[in-house]
């Protein structure tokens, strides 16, 4: 430690005359964050030794890699992002809850909707809470059902919403007195969108999210495997080589929750907070005693 305090930290970010001077502040920047993560002054006024000078070197060729790239980044404001963001009450980042109609919405579903069957693709004790959801309800006496979230929808736009989400097999249409229950109320969830930060014929693509918290306060939560999973929290201590480069990689599947069928019997927990039109409702069904209501199918129901 005595070693790399005398030798590397902190670095001086200037005098590296070798160096091009379009690359000179990109640099700077990682010498001054470098010197920042070590706890160190964020500069020098020494020159540079020869080992600060062999490894800023390295750094230039590391550099290089995304020297060649020529995509443009787009002018935005902090207007712009506070649109679309937030930051919770522990100071992460999160998107904000947005209103959203039809057209933003069916752009951003793929075709293949609510077609594979999630039984299919589960086993085990996943199998058994797609199966047989109702044991894993709290008991009765711990039941409680709150304020029904929003539904972020203007009136003008839920009839064309609603026939979207019938016609692509996301959703279905029950009456209230077939949904599930809780002290004579009826369990009934949010619907709101988040901007996908896409824009395809210039209209601003949104996210569909399904508030389900008050079905989520009535049930065990199931976590499978996904603890045992390799996360970026467990990468806080690791070692590289020399000439070794840490490279992180993730995968994103379009509305992959989306493209799951689940059980009709889950249906019941899954009704949303807004009325159907009646054009909508199916026929034969106009004599229910209560209005009915639109049951969400959190990944898709055909």
């Amino acid at each position: 430690m005595t070693t790399a305090k005398e030798f590397l930290f902190p670095w001086p970010l200037g005098d590296y005359p070798e160096v091009h001077s379009a690359k000179r502040p990109w640099l700077e920047a990682v010498l001054m964050g470098l010197n920042s993560l070590y706890g160190a002054s964020l500069t020098s006024s020494r020159p540079p030794t020869v080992e600060q000078k062999r490894v800023a070197s390295f750094i230039v060729k590391s550099l290089e890699l995304f020297w060649s790239w020529e995509e443009k980044i787009p002018a935005s404001t902090f207007k712009d992002l506070f649109r679309v963001k937030g930051v919770d009450y522990r100071g992460e980042e999160i998107k904000l809850a947005r209103y959203f109609n039809w057209p933003c919405m069916a752009a951003a579903f793929p075709e293949e909707v609510g077609s594979l069957p999630i039984e299919e693709f589960c086993s085990g004790g996943c199998l058994s809470y797609i199966h047989d959801f109702k044991q894993f309800l709290i008991p009765e006496d711990q039941k409680y059902l709150g304020r029904a979230p929003r539904t972020m929808v203007e009136d003008s736009d839920w009839a064309e919403v609603c026939a979207g989400l019938l016609r692509v097999g996301i959703c279905s249409v029950l009456p209230q007195s077939a949904l599930y229950h809780v002290g004579g109320r009826p369990l009934l969830n949010g619907l709101f969108a988040v901007s996908k930060n896409e824009v395809k014929d210039g209209l601003e693509l949104h996210r569909l999210i399904m508030n389900m918290v008050p079905l989520n306060s009535l049930c065990s939560g199931f976590s499978g495997d996904t603890c045992t999973l390799p996360g970026i929290s467990g990468f806080s201590a690791f070692y590289l080589y020399e000439g070794e480069i840490a490279v992180l990689a993730s995968e994103d599947i379009k509305c992959f929750y989306y493209l799951f069928q689940i059980p009709r019997s889950w249906q019941r927990y899954m009704g949303f907070a807004r009325e159907v039109p009646r054009e909508l409702c199916p026929p034969g069904h106009e004599g229910w005693p209560l209005p009915p209501c639109i049951a969400g199918i959190t990944y898709g129901v055909r």
